[in-house]
């Protein structure tokens, strides 16, 4: 295949951010390894606008990305103009004849951007897909249906939303990617999707955030002259999913009903509504000695309290799949995990697990972690033997199926 007939790949991510959390972990990971692709085959262009910087930093970096501005998308007054006209034509058709039985096509900015740019495929890997009125092949990474197990979490208009853009997806676009098997299984079982266009693909953990970064780099950060002697991790934004409320309870019945000391680190977006609510319940417990919320920190200082603490702590009630499991593994950070979804199978070791809704089972196994120093290197141990199938996933050579193999 010739430079002239090469895939036009379009990453659609305008407003990815921080906030985003694992999405925006696996959509860095997901430029790194794509950007392995063969550039005789494909072009790949990314649509930002939010100049995040680590996303920016990954497209700064990889030759065959590159980055498309809001700048590159607004519409020329011309074609501002025929839209115009054409929303006032059919608004006369509607008001004469009581219907649109006359559908005019409107223009947006990305029909306008693909075909400026020749753009072939548009991948979303959002949990939502942009509109667009020009037939192109569309694929979508779909990440999780928590809603469904946990509609308490959720509102219901959030809920709705959710079920009507991932009923849209799922029959609109002509290819869905997920990680793992239980979620494929649940928009089959749910969305009625079709098996044989929804593939399972697990990104290669070699390109996570913390292998551009220098392991020695000195760290001058308020937030680490406040860290205790030892602590355990938790990084994990402030959604009810993580399960913070549980965690604080586990730590509450160690130091009051154990009389053991612990200490534990909280990073993430905790600037919301129930984060707030964890911040007030830990002061009314009398725990804020002990448990510290240190928010969002730079991607340096991660790495600086990866490295330092006793281990890692993930106690979520639904996780499609843990970036922390897997950078603890990949570091070499002892970790326990809650025995849901894929968590099991990544650690793959029941010593390391535990039920997340038990507060004296996840209590003991904290207890373990924060003070049992053979727990801790036989959890070492188990990551180096597992290790490996997190680093060679295939997945380079399912994209590069699945992108040539569109057919529109």
């Amino acid at each position: 295949m010739s430079k002239l007939n090469s895939q036009h790949i379009l990453i659609y991510i305008p407003y990815l951010d921080q906030r985003y959390g694992g999405i925006r972990q696996y959509t860095t990971n997901l430029l790194r390894t794509l950007s392995n692709l063969d550039q005789n085959k494909f072009k790949i262009s990314v649509l930002h606008y939010n100049n995040d910087t680590e996303i920016i930093k990954v497209i700064k970096s990889l030759p065959i990305l590159n980055l498309i501005t809001k700048n590159e998308v607004k519409l020329p007054n011309f074609l501002l103009i025929k839209n115009h006209s054409a929303k006032k034509i059919a608004q006369l058709i509607q008001f004469f004849f009581g219907t649109k039985r006359y559908p005019i096509k409107i223009k947006n900015e990305l029909d306008f951007l693909v075909e400026k740019k020749g753009i072939t495929i548009i991948h979303s890997p959002y949990q939502e897909f942009p509109s667009l009125s020009k037939k192109i092949y569309k694929i979508a990474t779909l990440h999780d249906v928590q809603e469904l197990y946990f509609p308490e979490f959720f509102t219901a208009e959030t809920r709705a939303q959710r079920a009507k853009d991932y009923l849209s997806i799922v029959k609109e676009c002509d290819t869905i990617v997920v990680s793992y098997q239980h979620i494929k299984d649940d928009l089959v079982k749910y969305f009625n999707g079709d098996s044989t266009k929804i593939k399972v693909v697990l990104l290669p953990m070699n390109n996570l955030w913390f292998n551009y970064l220098s392991h020695e780099t000195p760290i001058n950060n308020d937030l680490v002259q406040k860290l205790p002697k030892d602590y355990i991790l938790y990084p994990a934004n402030s959604w009810k999913h993580k399960n913070h409320l549980g965690l604080i309870k586990a730590v509450k019945y160690i130091i009051h009903e154990k009389k053991k000391n612990i200490n534990l680190i909280l990073t993430g977006n905790l600037d919301t509504e129930f984060g707030n609510e964890l911040k007030q319940l830990v002061k009314e417990l009398g725990l804020y000695d002990n448990i510290l919320f240190f928010g969002i920190v730079p991607e340096e200082v991660l790495l600086y309290l990866y490295k330092r603490c006793k281990g890692v702590v993930i106690p979520t009630l639904y996780e499609a799949g843990s970036f922390p499991l897997m950078e603890s593994i990949l570091l070499g950070v002892p970790v326990i995990a809650s025995n849901v979804t894929s968590l099991p199978e990544t650690i793959d070791n029941n010593e390391y697990v535990f039920d997340p809704n038990n507060t004296e089972e996840l209590a003991h196994k904290l207890m373990l972690l924060n003070s049992d120093e053979d727990y801790r290197t036989n959890s070492i141990l188990n990551s180096n033997r597992v290790k490996s199938r997190l680093l060679n996933t295939g997945a380079e050579n399912s994209f590069n199926e699945i992108y040539l193999n569109q057919t529109k």
